[in-house]
């Protein structure tokens, strides 16, 4: 009985939260603005910056944040878990410097990495009004249309379909 009603709440409150957030997104079509998403995964925390103009997507600044603050861990846990971020944060690294170099000619197109305190982050750019769309689809086949890339609806509902949370 105590799952059932764990799990009845739970599924509750979800379609809830969706149900909320699709009323504000509904409420909020103003036709110029900026919105801004947030999903939180553990230690990890991707943030999503919206600037859209006339219900289409102008810009998309992406952010994610992975903390590599080990000092709550207990003693006897730290170091396993140390160089297993370590092993994650080399990872990273990696893709973002191949990722990098096949971006830097791409106009419109941004990516940053950088540590703060124990937090690494990574930021990603689209500016939408100048980027080379040729280019991009070159980089990345799976790219989609400029039309689905900057359809601020149809962005909206694929954030909260994949658990973001709107934050303003």
């Amino acid at each position: 009985p105590t799952t059932q009603a764990t799990t009845q709440a739970t599924t509750t409150t979800q379609k809830a939260t969706t149900a909320q957030a699709q009323t504000t997104v509904a409420k909020s079509d103003a036709k110029d603005g900026q919105v801004a998403f947030e999903k939180i995964n553990g230690n990890n925390i991707t943030k999503v910056k919206i600037t859209f103009k006339d219900g289409l997507i102008q810009k998309i600044t992406t952010d994610s944040i992975i903390d590599f603050d080990i000092s709550g861990l207990p003693e006897t846990s730290r170091e396993a878990f140390k160089q297993a971020l370590q092993t994650q944060k080399q990872n990273m690294e990696q893709s973002y410097n191949q990722l990098k170099d096949q971006i830097q000619e791409v106009t419109g197109l941004k990516i940053d990495f950088r540590m703060e305190g124990t937090k690494y982050i990574q930021s990603y750019e689209v500016d939408y009004s100048n980027v080379d769309f040729d280019k991009l689809q070159e980089i990345d086949p799976d790219f989609t249309s400029k039309e689905e890339a900057t359809n601020y609806e149809q962005i909206i509902q694929s954030l909260i379909g994949a658990g973001f949370t709107r934050v303003n």
